[in-house]
């Protein structure tokens, strides 16, 4: 399953609910296993929803493949991970 997250948000991603419920309403209830998000067209995410997803990704029994993230979305995740790791 492949989600352009652009289309379930808006171009920023703010608040870490968003992020809880993106994944308690779209992704863990999928019968998929492995799910694309597709961040293109995304032009910013907040350290809060960057929080929120990883923890959300690391409790979630699906495979979740990031794809197309800008320079900014690939810096703020990858500054979260660390707080995860």
């Amino acid at each position: 399953m492949r989600i352009v997250v652009k289309d379930y948000f808006s171009t920023y991603l703010g608040a870490n609910y968003q992020a809880k419920q993106f994944f308690e309403e779209k992704i863990n209830l999928s019968d998929d296993e492995e799910i694309i998000l597709d961040f293109k067209g995304v032009k910013a995410m907040g350290r809060s929803f960057a929080q929120q997803y990883w923890s959300q990704k690391l409790n979630s029994n699906k495979k979740i493949i990031e794809s197309n993230q800008s320079e900014m979305i690939l810096k703020m995740l990858d500054t979260v991970k660390k707080d995860f790791v």
